[in-house]
C-alpha cells in the first residue's frame, strides 16, 4: 500500500506534466485499493480552495453561506462539477462548474 502526502495530491491535479506522469507511471504497479490518501491532505486541499473562494468573494463584495463555500472547496479539490439548484450561490465562484439538473 502507498499514501500519498499532501505534495503528490497537488501534483497530480496537473495530469499532463512530467511529474504527474512520473507519479501515475509508478501508480500503475499497485492495485486502486493499495493507493489512499489521509483525512489531513484532504482537508488541507479544502482549506486552501476555501480560502481562494473567500479571495475572490471578497473581491467581488459578496458573501455566501458558509456551508455553500464549503461545498464549493470540496467541489474545487475534486475538479468535479456541482450539481445544485442553486445557481445563485455557486455561479460567481471563480472556476467552479455547476449544472442544474432540475
Amino acid at each position: 500500500m502507498v499514501v500519498l502526502d499532501t505534495n503528490m495530491m497537488s501534483v497530480l491535479k496537473w495530469r499532463d506534466t512530467p511529474k504527474a506522469n512520473t507519479i501515475l507511471d509508478r501508480l500503475d504497479r499497485y492495485p486502486a485499493k493499495e493507493i489512499a490518501t489521509t483525512i489531513i491532505t484532504y482537508e488541507e486541499q479544502v482549506r486552501g480552495w476555501l480560502s481562494f473562494i473567500h479571495q475572490h468573494q471578497d473581491k467581488q463584495h459578496r458573501r455566501f453561506p458558509t456551508m455553500d463555500l464549503k461545498i464549493a472547496a470540496i467541489v474545487k479539490t475534486k475538479s468535479a462539477t456541482l450539481v445544485s439548484e442553486n445557481l445563485r450561490h455557486f455561479t460567481p465562484i471563480a472556476g467552479l462548474t455547476v449544472e442544474n439538473w432540475l
